[in-house]
């Protein structure tokens, strides 16, 4: 995904169009992994409101960086076919891109998103990375708003709420994991690293993505569903996070234990 050294994508020269049709209906978007969605209210991602996803350490942000292109895959999947936003901004500053790298074409469709459906910004300095997200949730333009900054404070990440229910846009927040998190968030997820899968035909080969995922927070479910860890693994072909393989294979074998044990 990110790499200073490979190819990347331009900067966007120019702000997203507003839509001059009305907004369109809202509707929840999910990671397509029931264990996940079940315990999100509505069965999914709230389309309008803010989803924060902090990295487990500082070793973590590539992951987060790509989980996220996933999510992104799977917001314009949920959307009509003949939806007018159909674009993702990707919003960030110097100092960020400095320290993880830009986006990769090449990387990007691999994992399932067209790099052409990318708006990327990059600003110079925080306050005008998040007034660029203010103003393009409030637009409604778009499919998605992606900010990766430092930190977000108190006040700015509830003006980023209230722009993401103005336009019925949804907004994905990643912010350093020694900071605190974004008290506006409607979800909030912690991302680890995980060695990919192994490759079906080469051993030396990196197979799919994989990601360790903790719901940290989710605004209106039961607290007994608000913390879950679970290693989701991506597909390539369903564009869709499933449980990883291993995963599956251990709650399979508690489930046989328990019913032989009579439990």
């Amino acid at each position: 995904m990110p790499s200073e050294g490979s190819p990347s994508l331009p900067p966007a020269t120019s702000a997203p169009t507003p839509r001059s049709s009305a907004l369109p209906e809202t509707r929840h978007w999910t990671l397509g992994e029931a264990t996940i969605d079940a315990r999100l209210p509505g069965g999914g991602l709230d389309p309008a409101a803010t989803i924060e996803i902090k990295p487990a350490t500082h070793a973590d942000w590539a992951s987060v960086l790509a989980f996220a292109a996933c999510l992104a895959v799977r917001r314009l999947g949920s959307l009509a076919p003949a939806a007018s936003a159909s674009q993702v901004l990707w919003c960030t500053t110097r100092a960020v891109t400095s320290e993880h790298g830009r986006l990769n074409g090449a990387g990007l469709a691999t994992l399932g998103l067209p790099p052409e459906t990318i708006l990327l910004v990059e600003t110079a300095r925080r306050n005008e990375a998040l007034w660029t997200l203010e103003e393009a949730l409030r637009s409604g333009a778009l499919a998605l708003a992606v900010g990766i900054l430092d930190a977000v404070d108190l006040t700015p990440s509830r003006r980023l709420g209230l722009s993401a229910a103005a336009g019925r846009t949804p907004l994905l927040l990643m912010t350093r994991p020694d900071t605190p998190p974004a008290l506006s968030s409607a979800v909030r997820m912690r991302l680890s690293r995980r060695p990919s899968a192994p490759h079906p035909f080469d051993a030396r080969a990196p197979g799919i993505p994989r990601f360790g995922l903790t719901l940290e927070r989710c605004r209106g479910a039961p607290v007994s569903d608000e913390t879950v860890s679970l290693d989701l693994e991506w597909c390539h072909v369903t564009h869709r996070f499933s449980l990883a393989a291993g995963l599956v294979d251990r709650t399979h074998a508690t489930g046989d234990a328990r019913q032989r044990a009579g439990g």
